[in-house]
Parts: C-alpha cells; structure tokens; sequence
C-alpha cells in the first residue's frame, strides 16, 4: 500500500469544494490511503497550573492533585499534574489546525 501525497490530498479537497461527489468505493479507498498518515504540529503548547484546574473545574474533578501542588508532591508529582481527559483538550486544538 502506497503513502497518499500531499497534492493527492490537495486535489480531493478541491474536487470535493466544486462539487465532485465521491462513490462508496472511492471514500473506501480515500480511508485505506489514509491509514498510517502522520500530521505534525509545527508548533508546541505549553500547559500551565490554571489551565490544569480550569479543565479539572470543567469535568468537575476534585481530586487535589488537579488544585494544590503540596497534595501532588504528597503524592509524589512535581507539580500539578492533567485529568487523564485533558487530552482531549490538545487534540480539540489540533482538529483546529487540521
């Protein structure tokens, strides 16, 4: 199986923008192409303590790990540390980009 171009891509995207319709087996194969495709972010983000607690706040975390950095050292962190959900914020900011 062959890696999808960039400009493959590009032409889908613009066939797709004039209003070329895609059969099922045309999407099959767009989906197939794309397995193993990489984005990288040419940027990086850096998290902050506020952030942490905002996202905490958010799904209604309480556990102190997320709000008092003595109760995370208490546990052994250097710091704060993210709610396993806060992932989903990063990827939300890459769907952004994409």
């Amino acid at each position: 199986m062959s890696q999808i171009t960039d400009s493959e891509i590009q032409d889908r995207i613009d066939a797709l923008k004039n209003g070329v319709k895609l059969t099922p087996e045309e999407i099959a194969a767009h989906t197939t192409s794309m397995v193993g495709f990489n984005y990288t972010v040419d940027d990086y983000y850096e998290v902050g303590r506020e952030e942490i607690r905002k996202h905490a706040r958010a799904v209604q975390d309480a556990h102190p790990v997320h709000w008092d950095e003595a109760a995370a050292a208490e546990m052994g962190h250097d710091t704060l540390i993210a709610a396993p959900t806060f992932v989903s914020v990063l990827g939300i900011i890459a769907q952004r980009r994409l």
